[in-house]
């Protein structure tokens, strides 16, 4: 079985696929991998809603980006030299899938002119109750120039500032669909109440009713996780950039 390795924690890897979180122990053979790297591996136990499943690592490959665009965890690419740069800014996409998300990071950022993205970051970020992880890459656009990547000849760096926002989009999809359930709330529990004092149904029916409603609310918020494929661009949290 084929998944993404989306935490590393010594020599602990937990790995998502097929929706599944399985972990497995990284051999003394094996170098150590990063967020994001994919990892070929054998189910010995199935996951289950409160437990991750276990797994017998076979090997590890480094994650396959697209190469339109120079990648880089740094300030900078090897044998190249940044000509233009925002560091005020990241360009970020989140989604369900690692390889959607790093395809449609290369393509805004192709868009916006830039043909590197350093300081690219990956993180899984896991909601409570859910085992699916929603994977959210972020990095800061730049142009560079040297023997394999060259910026396009008087064009500088367009960032596309409609897309800014102060939050993540899917966390945000989650408060709405929260407040829309209170809303609901406050709004069926009363004519629930009134129905039945004008004895539309038996009184203990009603009363189940809204004793049930609270507890759907409750259980629909719980189990919201929207993973959602979008782009956005947000502000760095960390301080300027040096070239």
């Amino acid at each position: 079985m084929y998944g993404t390795i989306i935490a590393v924690n010594q020599r602990q890897l937990d790995i998502s696929a097929q929706d599944k979180i399985y972990q497995a122990e990284l051999s003394a053979d094996l170098a150590k991998p990063t967020p994001g790297d994919q990892a070929e591996f054998e189910p010995l136990a199935a996951p289950s809603v409160l437990q991750k499943g276990a797994g017998r690592l076979i090997q590890i490959s480094k994650a396959q980006l697209p190469q339109d665009i120079a990648w880089s965890g740094g300030n900078y690419v090897e044998g190249h030299q940044v000509q233009d740069m925002d560091s005020s800014f990241e360009l970020c996409t989140e989604g369900a899938d690692f390889g959607q998300c790093c395809t449609l990071l290369a393509k805004k950022a192709q868009e916006a002119h830039a043909n590197a993205l350093l300081q690219f970051k990956v993180e899984f970020v896991k909601r409570p109750l859910h085992q699916p992880r929603l994977c959210r890459l972020s990095a800061v656009p730049a142009q560079i120039k040297g023997e394999v990547y060259k910026p396009e000849p008087g064009i500088s760096l367009q960032l596309p500032t409609k897309f800014l926002r102060r939050n993540s989009p899917n966390n945000a999809a989650v408060r709405y669909r929260i407040v829309l359930l209170i809303c609901l709330l406050m709004i069926v529990e009363p004519c629930l109440a009134s129905l039945t004092r004008q004895g539309l149904w038996p009184v203990i029916i009603g009363e189940g009713l809204m004793a049930a409603l609270p507890i759907f609310c409750l259980a629909a918020a719980l189990l919201s996780n929207p993973r959602r494929l979008v782009f956005y661009l947000r502000k760095a949290k960390r301080g300027p950039l040096k070239a």
